[in-house]
């Protein structure tokens, strides 16, 4: 097994707690002939800042990868299924290359000597398959076997080298998470002792027609703020708060006060702000589920950070956080909670 180095870290990883997820992980992301080494050099920095009228801490990250990422993804091979796409019964997009992962995955469960396995776990409706250019030791996904079903959603204008999503009546420019993706997504993530967190089609998400979440150690240093964040709140619903200690508007759903109806208010939540052209980011570690808006964007997507809640992102995305994301205080959380409340 290739060996996993720790380079460069400021944090210890527990990796005890772990060996069995990253091994999975480093197996897995072989079947792309990416070493688990891609990470290395990544590093995070505290630093003490002023955002509005608020003093805190932001978790920086500096990736030197990420450079190296962009252009392997660029460049990157299609995957030649073993049989044409229309004989796996799932909805296919041929020019997807997370399609093309999950058909990967598909051919490897009974062709492992022809085809590279690169699978973690099959969860039946999606796979968790390791990030294939991570950003972070153990970055992996969750991906849904289905290509998103485009007839739901606005369409993907093109113009002058730029994406644009205008509304359209009836349609959403991101896609409606189920509760059943949510339910499997927060089980793995507990059992596993992992975060996730989920990039929006106008905020981040590299590919926005293939429902996708980003999952990752709770123990990295890059998440080390989550309890910090989220210890002062506000309560506005049964288990729904507006966190205090925070630079950004951000709603906490917490399982702890109402388990049985934790998963129906985090996705009614997410529905009723995608069915209104709101554009947001979540991040979900131990029972705690956060909701992060943004401001002032229009058609055109952006680039800041999914964990902006939780006060982490990359050291050249900060700006644009400052830009994007909503500040404490100024979201209107009343009026995606009325179902609910």
């Amino acid at each position: 097994m290739e060996k996993i180095s720790h380079r460069n870290r400021e944090t210890p990883l527990f990796l005890d707690d772990y060996s069995s997820y990253l091994s999975s992980w480093t197996e897995a992301l072989r079947g792309y002939s990416i070493p688990s080494s891609f990470v290395n050099e990544v590093k995070n920095q505290l630093t003490e800042m002023t955002i509005g009228n608020m003093e805190g801490t932001m978790i920086l990250q500096s990736a030197p990868n990420a450079e190296m990422r962009h252009a392997l993804m660029k460049k990157q091979n299609k995957y030649i299924p073993l049989k044409h796409h229309d004989q796996y019964g799932l909805r296919i997009d041929t020019n997807c290359f997370l399609c093309e992962n999950v058909l990967q995955g598909i051919d490897a469960s009974t062709n492992q000597e022809e085809v590279p396995n690169n699978v973690m776990e099959d969860l039946g409706y999606a796979f968790v398959l390791p990030n294939r250019y991570p950003h972070q030791i153990g970055h992996a996904l969750l991906v849904q076997k289905n290509h998103d079903n485009l007839r739901l959603r606005c369409k993907r204008v093109e113009k002058d080298d730029e994406l644009f999503y205008f509304p359209e009546k009836g349609k959403t420019r991101g896609g409606i998470v189920t509760s059943e993706c949510l339910e499997k997504l927060i089980d793995y993530s507990d059992k596993n002792n992992l975060i996730n967190t989920r990039n929006h089609t106008l905020d981040a998400m590299s590919i926005p027609e293939h429902e996708h979440f980003h999952i990752y150690p709770r123990v990295l240093k890059s998440y080390s703020l989550i309890k910090e964040v989220s210890k002062e709140r506000i309560q506005i619903g049964k288990n729904t708060f507006r966190l205090v200690n925070t630079f950004f508007d951000t709603l906490c759903v917490d399982r702890n006060y109402d388990e049985s109806n934790f998963i129906d208010t985090c996705q009614s939540v997410l529905e009723s702000l995608e069915r209104d052209n709101q554009v947001f980011t979540t991040f979900y570690s131990e029972g705690i589920f956060l909701i992060t808006p943004r401001r002032n964007i229009e058609s055109s997507p952006i680039i800041t950070s999914s964990a902006a809640s939780v006060h982490h992102c990359a050291k050249g995305n900060l700006e644009k956080i400052k830009k994007f994301v909503v500040p404490k205080g100024e979201f209107n959380w009343e009026k995606y909670l009325k179902t609910i409340m």
